[in-house]
């Protein structure tokens, strides 16, 4: 694994002193090339990647690094994220709230994509995820966890989908049992919440699945295709999770000066990863088949998301969903409702 922090990558604030801003987010384009950082300055400033991750594009005067920046807001951003095909850039601050969904009591921190649009996920302040269904825009699930809600005030709880769409993972949860702070794992279509990760010393702020699959580290030879979830903490570290392992693939520490980290960004090869932290700074990571896995090939995952949900047009695109399928995970979920 290599590991760069760029100093360059920054929001400062002007005054009697110059001082780093807090950073709340990043977003890598579906290109890899363009980083999104969105800060407590009120901006959005658009970066390269390539000399984040290249040292000779980093040291080369003619290789631009700061390629836009976003002055559109009047309050701190706190979320930035590129379109699927990487032509537009939407960013939230605190200035305005927009209300799409009625059903949480309390503020949404957290919104995630089914990545076969067939769902929404989202996080409320104090009641769960819930479950949308993007053709009617009705909750097919309220999700009840044995946990409760972080303690700590937490700004965002950035839940994720998995690339195959089969598990949700999300943050900011707290067994106040045993004073463990978690994120839930839940299962789609049965929406119940099957395990969860564990390990962090304080609130978990940002869940964000690999885009691809890989094979298990453990299990030379199989044929079976894993996930992996980096978690981001409070706690100053980011632990990267696999599927098939219950205990972190890694755990990263010391990258941010004793400061939370509030966002991350997988690159689409999915062997690149950014962390932000409130410290104002971004690390950077890149690694290897020893790290991670090896990627599975794209024609096995064709076949998986073929053996899961028939005949699927390219990821990204809306799916030919079979109708009978759609109408097993409704009463599936309905029969859930209905039992809670």
């Amino acid at each position: 694994m290599l590991f760069e922090k760029p100093k360059w990558v920054k929001h400062e604030r002007q005054g009697r002193n110059v001082e780093l801003c807090p950073l709340f987010s990043v977003d890598i384009d579906s290109t890899g090339q363009r980083l999104a950082t969105a800060a407590n300055d009120n901006k959005v400033r658009i970066w390269a990647m390539g000399p984040i991750l290249d040292a000779r594009k980093e040291e080369d005067p003619n290789v631009p690094k700061l390629l836009a920046t976003l002055t559109d807001h009047f309050e701190p951003v706190n979320v930035a994220r590129f379109s699927p095909k990487g032509n537009l850039i939407a960013s939230g601050s605190d200035s305005k709230l927009v209300t799409v969904l009625e059903g949480h009591h309390g503020y949404v921190k957290g919104v995630a994509w089914d990545p076969f649009n067939m769902y929404i996920a989202t996080q409320g302040e104090n009641d769960g995820i819930f479950i949308w269904r993007v053709s009617d825009w009705s909750c097919v699930a309220k999700v009840k966890t044995q946990f409760s809600s972080s303690a700590d005030n937490s700004m965002h709880t950035r839940l994720s989908w998995s690339p195959d769409g089969q598990n949700i993972v999300g943050t900011c949860m707290v067994d106040k049992s045993t004073n463990t702070y978690l994120a839930p794992i839940i299962r789609r279509t049965s929406w119940d919440s099957i395990k969860q990760f564990t390990g962090h010393k304080l609130t978990i702020s940002v869940a964000k699945f690999n885009p691809c699959h890989f094979y298990p580290r453990k299990e030379p030879g199989s044929d079976a295709a894993t996930t992996l979830c980096a978690l981001g903490s409070y706690d100053t570290q980011v632990t990267l999770w696999s599927s098939s392992e219950a205990t972190p693939v890694m755990q990263l520490t010391d990258m941010f000066k004793r400061r939370a980290v509030m966002d991350v960004a997988w690159m689409p090869d999915g062997m690149s990863m950014v962390a932000c932290s409130v410290d104002g700074t971004i690390a950077a990571l890149q690694f290897n088949e020893q790290d991670l896995g090896k990627k599975v090939p794209q024609h096995e995952v064709r076949s998986l998301l073929h053996s899961l949900y028939g005949d699927l047009q390219v990821r990204h695109q809306t799916p030919l969903a079979d109708p009978e399928l759609l109408k097993l995970q409704a009463s599936l979920c309905d029969d859930g409702l209905s039992r809670a």
